[in-house]
């Protein structure tokens, strides 16, 4: 009996101070785990998103570049909301078929399609949006290479009726920016040109290409 009291008497419950230090050390492994998680899911997503990013670029790059190498006339007009840009006579029959390369500035829209300016005007929304090949296109720019002009033995460029000339084989630089959630990627190229251009304008500019 004297063996039961005392065991019953040893059998001591948890003091208010163990308790709190208890719930303290738990709040503290809780926030360190939740920190932890909080991190691991923040670099997963961004690592996720720039991925995404890299081959959003790609394949706008690939988009566009494909379409300016198969050019046979180029008209490239860079207006206050788009930069239009169509790689043949859309009235006549091409053995190449030409294409439409449009980016609207504020939406960061590029389109890539098979349809004339006019049509991709007259088309419903859905049709348009098939054609749209980023949305996430935060800057384009496009102009021709030093190398592409003809110049004399003076170094200057070479005129013939006012206008400028260019080599056959014409050079293009082209730059593509995108981006989303905090992620931005870019890519240069510089391209030749496949087909000699039956006719080149560049900003309502004719160029004579020899």
């Amino acid at each position: 009996m004297k063996r039961i009291k005392s065991l019953k008497l040893n059998n001591k419950a948890f003091s208010l101070v163990e308790l709190l230090v208890t719930m303290a050390v738990s709040a503290i492994v809780l926030l360190v785990i939740g920190a932890f998680l909080t991190s691991g899911t923040r670099s997963f997503n961004k690592q996720s998103n720039s991925i995404d990013i890299q081959n959003e670029l790609q394949s706008s790059s690939n988009f566009v570049i494909d379409a300016l190498m198969e050019s046979t006339e180029l008209n490239i007009k860079n207006e206050t909301d788009a930069i239009v840009i169509t790689t043949g006579n859309f009235d006549a029959d091409n053995k190449v078929e030409p294409k439409l390369i449009c980016w609207i500035k504020d939406t960061n829209k590029l389109f890539v399609t098979d349809m004339s300016s006019e049509e991709m005007a007259d088309s419903a929304d859905d049709i348009s949006e098939g054609y749209c090949v980023s949305k996430y296109v935060t800057n384009f720019t496009i102009n021709i290479d030093e190398e592409s002009y003809e110049h004399d033995e003076a170094g200057n460029r070479v005129t013939i009726d006012g206008k400028v000339v260019l080599k056959k084989a014409i050079i293009l630089n082209v730059s593509i920016k995108v981006g989303n959630n905090g992620e931005e990627r870019s890519d240069s190229r510089t391209i030749k040109l496949r087909n000699k251009l039956n006719k080149f304008v560049f900003n309502g500019t004719e160029y004579t290409v020899q």
